[in-house]
């Protein structure tokens, strides 16, 4: 095994050096019918199949098992893998500042933050593959550090803006939740989200 530190006492510089930002990928088909016929594939697989377990019959839970088997190759295809980063705290702070909730959001429990701001602006500042800002990752992270208000934040974020407004929200869920994880550690995440059927993933509220 490799020597972490020279001495029993590790240095600051040598701690620091040994430190690496948490990461994380998540992989998103970009074929949305391809994903709903595989959902729909594991739902049919299991009542076949226990229907197959009943009655005497020739087995169809098997085909469509193939069937699922190929559409996940399809699907392996298409796939794009979104890399995201963890924010330095006073960065993640200013996101936080720059986006207070509004009344209708504190109406809705939602008291962190306005969420249409933050999320898409999270996103990307978290990703560093691919780029989701106008003005390049480095920028983008320098003007949140610099206080900028939400507006420039969202100007300046077209592509992730795009993915929050735009795509569905399995997808757009996925990342918000993915990037704050990140930040915050996945107790953190309100139960009530994990565990919502509609976004298909954790998202902070």
């Amino acid at each position: 095994m490799t020597k972490k530190f020279e001495t029993d006492s590790p240095t600051w510089d040598e701690i620091r050096r040994l430190r690496k930002p948490r990461t994380t990928d998540v992989w998103v088909v970009m074929d949305n019918d391809l994903m709903a016929r595989i959902d729909d594939l594991d739902r049919q697989i299991d009542i076949e199949a226990r229907a197959d377990d009943r009655q005497h019959r020739k087995a169809k839970a098997p085909a469509l098992r193939r069937e699922r088997e190929k559409l996940l190759d399809d699907a392996s295809d298409v796939a794009v893998a979104f890399s995201l980063v963890e924010l330095p705290r006073k960065i993640y702070r200013a996101l936080i500042d720059a986006h207070p909730p509004t009344d209708e959001d504190k109406q809705r429990g939602a008291n962190r933050w306005h969420e249409d701001g933050m999320a898409p602006a999270l996103i990307a500042a978290c990703c560093v593959s691919p780029d989701l800002t106008d003005i390049g990752r480095a920028e983008f992270v320098a003007l949140i550090a610099s206080g900028a208000n939400a507006r420039k934040i969202r100007d300046a974020a077209g592509p992730a803006v795009e993915i929050w407004d735009d795509w569905a929200a399995s997808t757009s869920y996925q990342l918000f939740a993915a990037a704050y994880e990140l930040q915050e550690g996945s107790s953190q995440v309100p139960l009530s989200v994990r565990s919502s059927n509609e976004t298909r993933g954790s998202a902070p509220s």
